[in-house]
């Protein structure tokens, strides 16, 4: 029988562990192309994490965010 309850949990975090798809929680569109111009280095208030290539990449420490994304970038 398997356990719904991680191994690895957060004081703050109490609950049952659910199981979810990743397109139930967020929204993820492929191919959004954000100008280098647009985008922060910092997390200010009113922008979002944007997810890049080299983001992706092993050891890379570079983040991005952006800020008013269109509604089709968060609406579920």
């Amino acid at each position: 029988m398997t356990t719904q309850t991680p191994k690895l949990r957060f004081s703050a975090f109490s609950d049952k562990w659910e199981v979810k798809k990743l397109g139930e929680v967020i929204k993820i569109n492929q191919g959004l192309q954000i100008a280098i111009s647009e985008r922060y280095t910092e997390q200010i208030e009113g922008t979002y994490f944007y997810i890049t290539n080299e983001f992706l990449k092993e050891g890379s420490a570079k983040k991005y965010f952006i800020k008013n994304p269109t509604s089709s970038m968060y609406e579920r």
